[in-house]
């Protein structure tokens, strides 16, 4: 499987991070327009990692962690262990951040809850980056010159 598409989803869904981070103050209050515009690219976020994530746990971990290339099992097993959490997690944040009126009446709780998912979400991206995607691609590239 090539990630390039899920390169790309990765880079949309840290703008979008970025994105909510720059309209959210570093402290004080959330103020009503502002935060109608972080629920907005929450909500575009929300939608981009329901995509991302099915796409990954149910089709290149499992492919990766039953390829006949042992260092790509162990790897996607890993990462499967170490993170498989990160879906549930973040789509409980999204619904609990879902409307902008809970993020403008409890904008500490909001940042504290960005500053903890966005931390784990920017972590396992930079992994996928680094460790995972290269080792899928070598494999895909692999099958394709036996299959050639």
């Amino acid at each position: 499987m090539r990630t390039l598409a899920l390169r790309r989803q990765h880079d949309a869904a840290l703008d979008l991070v970025n994105d909510i981070m720059a309209a959210t103050p570093a402290s004080g209050q959330i103020e009503t327009i502002a935060a109608y515009r972080i629920g907005l690219n929450l909500a575009k976020l929300t939608g981009l990692l329901r995509i991302h994530f099915a796409q990954e746990d149910k089709a290149l971990y499992p492919l990766m962690t039953a390829s006949a290339y042992p260092e790509a099992a162990v790897l996607a097993t890993g990462f499967q262990r170490e993170m498989g959490g990160l879906a549930p997690a973040y789509f409980e944040f999204a619904k609990r951040w879902a409307a902008s009126a809970a993020i403008a009446s409890d904008s500490d709780g909001f940042r504290r809850d960005c500053a903890a998912i966005f931390g784990v979400l920017d972590e396992r991206i930079r992994r996928e980056n680094e460790e995972l995607y290269p080792l899928a691609d070598q494999i895909t590239a692999s099958m394709i010159r036996s299959v050639a």
